[in-house]
């Protein structure tokens, strides 16, 4: 495989987990159940004045109980949705880039996906960089 295709495959499997991780999140589970739960309460403190004065309506309090309940194995699924994205993130930063706008790209990567805080990568994306955009410099 040429340096191009191994940056263009890494980049596509990037944006395919990035776009399942943001759609999870933005359109997804994790989105409706937060909504419902915060509409409930809305429409709770609507009611009452305040969360507190709620626990009158038992019926409102046990479906905004609910929800959480939802909005909490929601977030129990996020790994599942991160995590791939996070690695394949981290293979991105790992690739050589070929162009410059690679190089930007992976500044950008490691930006959203807080890589520069990772423990877990071969070499800090910073050195990555650096050595790559110093190359393509002719060194300097």
């Amino acid at each position: 495989m040429t340096a191009l295709a191994a940056w263009e495959s890494a980049v596509a499997e990037w944006q395919r987990m990035r776009a399942l991780m943001d759609a999870f999140y933005e359109i997804g589970p994790m989105y409706r159940s937060n909504e419902e739960w915060s509409r409930t309460r809305r429409d709770l403190e609507d009611r009452y004045g305040s969360i507190a004065n709620a626990k009158e309506d038992p019926i409102g309090c046990k479906e905004l109980d609910e929800k959480w309940t939802v909005c909490v194995a929601n977030d129990a699924r996020q790994p599942e949705f991160y995590d791939p994205a996070d690695e394949a993130a981290r293979v991105l930063v790992r690739t050589p880039a070929p162009h410059l706008n690679a190089v930007l790209l992976k500044i950008e990567v490691t930006k959203r996906h807080e890589l520069h805080f990772a423990d877990d990568m071969d070499a800090e994306p910073w050195t990555i960089i650096e050595a790559e955009l110093r190359a393509m410099g002719g060194g300097a």
